[in-house]
């Protein structure tokens, strides 16, 4: 008859437990302030923000910061974007082709001259108007990606959602800042 060991089970016991509660305290101290959990300076709190600083924020992005978005040169202002992925062209997520399309579209932007865009300061449809008013394209850009998905004229727009809290009160999605007619020449 051979006798089991503790000594192993015992230490991977103890030491799974304590894993476990280290996350959870973790978890806790990451929580914004609510009933149970003020965000003041706890030394718990400051130990945890020390040494586990990962936060929610390091997962997301500030969902009000700036974004891209690039519409049709038709004034129907259609998106171009693939995204979101949970659409029905993309495979309710399982395709991940729109995942190359984020850097595509920051590459071409990052090529638009600060003279080719337009400041806006009412409504997306007049903001996009404004921009497509100009006679022809502002710039014309190349685009070097090996599978392109956006090919000829457009209107890129940089703005930032309009917040959830009165986006029912709104007709535009997004409040544009600024917006530029290129075009964009697919090789």
């Amino acid at each position: 008859m051979v006798k089991q060991q503790r000594g192993p089970l015992l230490a991977f016991k103890i030491a799974l437990t304590s894993l476990i509660m280290v996350n959870v305290v973790g978890l806790i101290a990451q929580f914004p302030t609510n009933s149970f959990v003020s965000r003041g300076n706890e030394p718990w709190q400051m130990f945890f923000f020390t040494f586990v600083p990962q936060n929610w924020a390091f997962f997301t992005k500030d969902p009000q910061s700036e974004n891209l978005f690039v519409y049709s040169a038709e004034r129907n202002y259609s998106s171009l974007l693939k995204t979101p992925q949970n659409k029905r062209e993309n495979l309710w997520g399982v395709s991940r082709d729109q995942r190359a399309q984020g850097p595509e579209v920051a590459r071409l932007a990052a090529e638009i001259p600060n003279s080719a865009w337009v400041k806006c300061d009412s409504d997306e449809t007049s903001c996009l108007d404004s921009a497509l008013d100009q006679e022809r394209p502002q710039a014309t850009i190349p685009n070097t990606a090996l599978e392109p998905s956006l090919c000829g004229k457009m209107i890129f727009g940089l703005g930032v959602p309009t917040p959830w809290s009165y986006r029912n009160l709104v007709e535009d999605k997004n409040r544009l800042t600024r917006a530029s007619y290129v075009e964009v020449v697919c090789q």
